[in-house]
C-alpha cells in the first residue's frame, strides 16, 4: 500500500517539477555569480578550521575576485579531433615465413614430425630402429664398425647400442592354433622387427600329431 502511495504521489507532483523547465534553467545559466553547491557538514567544518588560522590577506584573496586568474583561464582553450588509427599490415618475415600449405597433416610413425635434416654424431629414431634391426638380424655383416661409418655415428656409441638395445622378437610356438592366431594378430597389429624364429616341437604336441594320425 505505502509503494503504491508513494508511486501515486511522484505521478502527481511531477508535472509541478518539470513545469517551465527549460526557461529556469537558462535563467540561472544567464546569471553571473551562480551559488555555490552545499558543502557537507564534516567539509564545511574542515575549510572554515583551515581558512581560521590564515593570515588576513589570503581570507581577503578567497574573498575577492581574481581578475587575473579568470583572463588566464579564458586564454585556455582546448581543441580535440578524433584520429583514425591507421591500420598496419603485417608483413611476414622472410627468415621465418608463415605456413601456406592448409592441408591436414597426417598423424607420424613414431609419435613426431621427424626432421628433414640430422646433425653429424646423431640419428633419428627410425634410423635407430635400422641400426638395431641390422645388427640384429646379421651381426657378422653388420658390425658395429661398418653401422658407424654407414649412418655417421661413434663407433663406441654404436657398441653400447648394440649391446644394451635389441628390438623385440615374434616367436611362433608349433601348435596349429596358436599360429592361426598368431597370423590373425600379425595383420592387425604391425611389428617393428621382422625376426620370427620357430619353437622346436615338444614331445606332446609330437604324440597328439601321432594319435590324430
Amino acid at each position: 500500500m505505502g509503494k503504491t502511495a508513494s508511486t501515486l504521489g511522484r505521478r502527481a507532483t511531477r508535472p509541478l517539477k518539470e513545469f517551465n523547465l527549460e526557461e529556469r534553467v537558462a535563467k540561472e545559466l544567464r546569471k553571473e555569480k551562480r551559488s555555490a553547491a552545499p558543502r557537507h557538514q564534516t567539509t564545511a567544518a574542515i575549510i572554515e578550521e583551515a581558512i581560521r588560522d590564515q593570515p588576513k590577506e589570503v581570507k581577503q584573496s578567497l574573498e575577492e575576485k581574481d581578475d587575473m586568474l579568470l583572463e588566464r583561464l579564458r586564454s585556455v582553450y582546448v581543441t580535440s579531433e578524433d584520429v583514425t588509427p591507421e591500420h598496419k599490415t603485417t608483413t611476414s618475415n622472410p627468415e621465418r615465413p608463415l605456413p601456406r600449405d592448409r592441408t591436414v597433416m597426417s598423424t607420424p610413425d613414431y609419435g613426431y614430425f621427424e626432421p628433414k635434416s640430422v646433425p653429424y654424431g646423431k640419428v633419428t629414431l627410425r634410423d635407430a630402429i635400422e641400426v638395431i634391426k641390422h645388427h640384429q638380424e646379421n651381426p657378422k655383416l653388420w658390425t658395429a664398425k661398418k653401422l658407424a661409418d654407414e649412418y655417421r655415428l661413434s663407433t663406441e656409441l654404436t657398441e653400447k647400442v648394440l649391446r644394451y638395445f635389441r628390438l623385440f622378437e615374434l616367436v611362433v610356438p608349433a601348435n596349429e592354433k596358436a599360429k592361426d592366431a598368431t597370423r590373425a594378430l600379425l595383420h592387425s597389429t604391425p611389428l617393428i622387427a621382422h625376426t620370427i624364429k620357430q619353437l622346436p616341437a615338444s614331445e606332446g604336441t609330437e604324440k597328439e600329431k601321432d594319435k590324430k594320425s
